[in-house]
């Protein structure tokens, strides 16, 4: 005999709750299974001699999909240091929940980008806007997930990309004496 006779037994349910129980089980789709496939789960509960209870019907809808997303295309050059960067992405699963946007500054002329750095992360925002510095370089890519956590595939390059080229050129002017010449 165990040394506790309530050993395994759920207390009495109460108004909190104390007497609830519940069961946790994972599955694992099919190989074959796409996105959308719904799966039913229902338990039947016995109790010692009682009536057998059933539980809801519960449905989940599987996403196996990685979501996409991009930043929108920027001019080759910006007259301002300041502009706004917008971005998009789909999901045929779950739906989205939220975007990440990496920025690199580097030269005018390095045409490859090795280092991100993340800029505005976990967002629910499309827009955002972003300031810079003269004759640099921007490059942007984004990344996002859906709302059962699927990542999206990292961008390998440079989604969007501009340069900053602000207008200061200075016209000077010289004022030249006006020499008259008289006749002879």
């Amino acid at each position: 005999t165990p040394a506790d006779s309530v050993l395994g037994f759920l207390p009495p349910d109460d108004a909190v709750g104390s007497g609830r129980g519940y069961v946790v089980f994972s599955v694992r789709p099919r190989p074959t299974a796409v996105t959308g496939a719904s799966f039913l789960q229902h338990a039947r509960i016995v109790f010692d001699n009682n009536a057998p209870m059933d539980t809801n019907i519960q449905t989940n809808t599987l996403d196996k999909d990685a979501p996409t997303c991009g930043v929108n295309t920027l001019p080759v050059t910006s007259t301002s240091s300041s502009f706004p960067i917008t971005w998009i992405g789909q999901d045929v699963g779950s739906g989205l929940d939220s975007f990440s946007i990496f920025t690199a500054t580097h030269p005018v002329t390095a045409s490859i980008v090795t280092t991100w750095t993340e800029w505005f992360a976990n967002t629910g925002a499309t827009t955002a806007p972003f300031t810079g510095n003269k004759d640099q370089a921007y490059s942007f890519v984004c990344t996002t997930v859906d709302a059962v956590g699927n990542f999206s595939i990292e961008p390998v390059s440079a989604q969007a990309r501009t340069v900053i080229h602000l207008n200061t050129q200075t016209i000077h002017r010289t004022l030249l004496p006006i020499v008259s010449r008289s006749s002879p």
